[in-house]
C-alpha cells in the first residue's frame, strides 16, 4: 500500500512530464520529434504497465487480506469454540448406573455429538484455507499458520477421541443399568402381585378338606417363591456390585434405596406366605385334623433341615456371604413364627392323649419326632448363624488384603511409571538408587502379603459355596497378575538406575584421573 501511495504521489509528476513532453514536441524541429515522441510513449507505456502491475497487486493483497481476516475470524471461532467443548468434556458428570439418568446423559451426548460432528467441516475448511494462505505468505507466516492449524487440528481430535470414549463409557453403563433395572422390575413386579395374591386369600376355610386344598395351594404358592429366591439373590449382588462402582452419590442413594425397597418387599413376601401357612396349618389343626397339620410341620421341618446342615458350604466372597446372612436371617423369622404352631400341636397332642381312652402311644412317638426335628432344626439354625458369621470375617479379611494390595500397587504403578527422567548429578542418582532400593525391600515385604492373600484365597476355595469358586479364583488371579506387572518395571527401573549410577561414577573417576595424566604427559 506505500507503493501505491508513493505512485500516486509520482503521478502529478508523469502528467506534468507528459504536458512538457508535448509542448517541447510542438515547439521542436520535425528531425527531433521522433526521438522525444518515442521518449514520451516510452514513458506512457511504462507508467500503464506500472500501473496495471499494482493494481493487480493491490487486488491480490486486498483479497489476500480479505482471506486472511476470514481465516483468523474463523479460525478464532473454532478455538472458542473447542475450548467450550474441551470444558463441557471436563465438567461432564460419570456416567450413571441409573438407568433413567444414563438414559438422559445418553440423550444429552447425542446432541452434544451432533454438535462435534457439524463441526467437522469447519476443521476441513480452515485447514484448506490456511494451506492456500501459505502460498502468498512471508516465511514467518508460515510457520505461524503452520502451528496454529497443528494445534487446532490436534485439540480437535482430542476432543473427538474424548467424545467417543465417553459414548462407549455411557453404552458400557447403560447396559449394566438396564440388566440390574429389569431384573428388579421384573422381581418387584411379580412381588407386587404375589402380595395382592396372599392379600386377596386371606379367608381360610372350615371344611378340612378345603383347608388341605388352600394349603396344598399355598405349598405350590412356596415353590414358587422358592424358585425366585435365586433371582432374587443375583439381582440383589447385581446391585450392590453397582453401588459399589459409582461415585456418584446419587446413584448411590438411589441403589440403596431400590435395593432396600427389594428386601422390604421380599422380607414382607416371606412373611406374609410363613404366616398363612402357620394359619392354615393351626386351622386344620383346630377342625380336628391334628394329623395332617402335624405332619405338615413335620414334613417343614425334614424339608429345610438339608439346607442347615453342617456339611453346607457357607463360606466364599463377601457379596454371596451377606446374601446368605440375609436368606438365613428370614428363616430365622420363619422359624420363629412356627414356634406358635408348635406349642399349638403339643397343646392338642396333651388333650388328645388326656381325653382319649383308645392307645394314644402313636400321638406320643409323633410328638417325640416333632420335638427332636425341631430342636435339631433350632440348633443348626445357631450352628449355621455362628457359621455365617465366621465365614464373614474371613471374607472380609481376604476382601481387605486383596483390596489393601491393589491400592498399594497402584500407587506404586504410578510412582515407577512417572519417576521421570534420571538425573546427570552423581548424589542425586545416588539418592534416587537408594529410593529404589527401599521401594524394591517394600516390595518383597508386599510379595508376602501377596503370599498371605493366596494363602486366604486357597483357603476359602477349599470351604467356600459354589457359586463362589469363580469370583475368588479371579480375585486371586488379579492380584498376582498385578503383582508381576508392577516387578517388572521395578526391575527394569532398578537395573536402568544401577548401569547409569556405573557409568556416572566411572564418568566422575575420569574426571578424577585426568590431572594426573596431564601432570605425567
Amino acid at each position: 500500500m506505500e507503493v501505491c501511495a508513493a505512485f500516486d504521489i509520482k503521478e502529478e509528476t508523469y502528467k506534468s512530464l507528459m504536458q512538457k513532453g508535448q509542448q517541447m514536441l510542438a515547439r521542436c524541429p520535425k528531425s527531433a520529434e521522433t526521438n522525444i515522441d518515442q521518449d514520451i510513449n516510452n514513458l506512457k507505456e511504462k507508467w500503464e504497465s506500472v500501473k496495471n502491475k499494482l493494481n493487480e497487486k493491490k487486488t491480490k493483497l486486498e483479497e489476500a487480506l480479505h482471506l486472511a481476516m476470514d481465516f483468523h475470524n474463523s479460525l478464532q471461532d473454532f478455538i472458542n469454540w473447542l475450548t467450550q467443548a474441551e470444558q463441557t468434556l471436563n465438567v461432564a458428570s460419570r456416567p450413571s448406573l441409573i438407568l433413567d439418568t444414563i438414559l438422559f446423559q445418553i440423550d444429552e451426548h447425542k446432541v452434544f455429538a451432533n454438535e462435534v460432528n457439524s463441526h467437522r467441516e469447519q476443521i476441513i475448511e480452515l485447514d484448506k484455507t490456511g494451506t492456500h494462505l501459505k502460498y502468498f505468505s512471508q516465511k514467518q507466516d508460515v510457520v505461524l499458520i503452520k502451528n496454529l492449524l497443528i494445534s487446532v487440528q490436534s485439540r480437535w481430535e482430542k476432543v473427538v477421541q474424548r467424545l467417543v470414549e465417553r459414548g462407549r463409557s455411557l453404552d458400557e453403563a447403560r447396559k449394566r443399568a438396564k440388566q440390574f433395572h429389569e431384573a428388579w422390575s421384573k422381581l418387584m413386579e411379580w412381588l407386587e402381585e404375589s402380595e395382592k395374591s396372599l392379600d386377596s386369600e386371606l379367608e381360610i376355610a372350615n371344611d378340612p378338606d378345603k383347608i388341605k386344598t388352600q394349603l396344598a395351594q399355598h405349598k405350590e404358592f412356596q415353590k414358587s417363591l422358592g424358585g425366585k429366591h435365586s433371582v432374587y439373590d443375583t439381582t440383589n449382588r447385581t446391585g450392590r456390585s453397582l453401588k459399589e462402582k459409582t461415585t456418584l452419590a446419587d446413584d448411590n442413594l438411589k441403589l440403596d434405596n431400590m435395593l432396600s425397597e427389594l428386601r422390604d418387599k421380599w422380607d414382607t413376601i416371606c412373611g406374609k406366605s410363613v404366616e398363612r401357612q402357620n394359619k392354615l396349618e393351626e386351622a386344620l389343626l383346630f377342625s380336628g385334623q391334628f394329623t395332617d397339620a402335624l405332619q405338615a410341620l413335620i414334613d417343614w421341618l425334614y424339608r429345610v433341615e438339608p439346607q442347615l446342615a453342617e456339611d453346607q458350604p457357607v463360606h466364599g466372597d463377601i457379596d454371596l456371604v451377606m446374601n446368605l446372612i440375609d436368606n438365613h436371617k428370614v428363616f430365622q423369622k420363619e422359624l420363629g413364627k412356627r414356634t406358635s404352631s408348635v406349642q399349638a400341636l403339643k397343646r392338642s397332642a396333651r388333650e388328645l392323649i388326656e381325653g382319649s381312652r383308645d392307645d394314644s402311644s402313636w400321638v406320643k412317638v409323633q410328638m417325640q419326632e416333632l420335638s427332636t426335628r425341631w430342636e435339631t432344626v433350632c440348633a443348626l439354625s445357631i450352628s449355621k448363624q455362628t457359621r455365617l458369621e465366621a465365614a464373614l470375617h474371613q471374607a472380609e479379611e481376604f476382601h481387605s488384603v486383596v483390596h489393601t494390595l491393589l491400592e498399594w500397587l497402584a500407587e506404586a504403578e504410578q510412582t515407577l511409571r512417572f519417576h521421570g527422567a534420571l538425573p546427570d548429578d552423581e548424589d542425586a542418582l545416588r539418592t534416587l538408587i537408594d529410593q529404589h532400593k527401599e521401594f524394591m525391600k517394600k516390595l518383597e515385604e508386599k510379595r508376602a502379603e501377596l503370599r498371605k492373600a493366596t494363602s486366604k484365597g486357597d483357603a476359602l476355595l477349599a470351604l467356600c459355596h459354589p457359586d463362589s469358586i469363580t469370583t475368588i479364583k479371579h480375585w486371586i488371579t488379579i492380584i498376582q497378575a498385578r503383582f508381576e506387572e508392577v516387578s517388572a518395571p521395578s526391575l527394569v527401573s532398578a537395573s536402568g538406575g544401577c548401569e547409569s549410577g556405573q557409568e556416572n561414577g566411572e564418568f566422575q573417576q575420569s574426571r578424577a584421573v585426568r590431572p594426573g595424566q596431564e601432570h605425567a604427559l
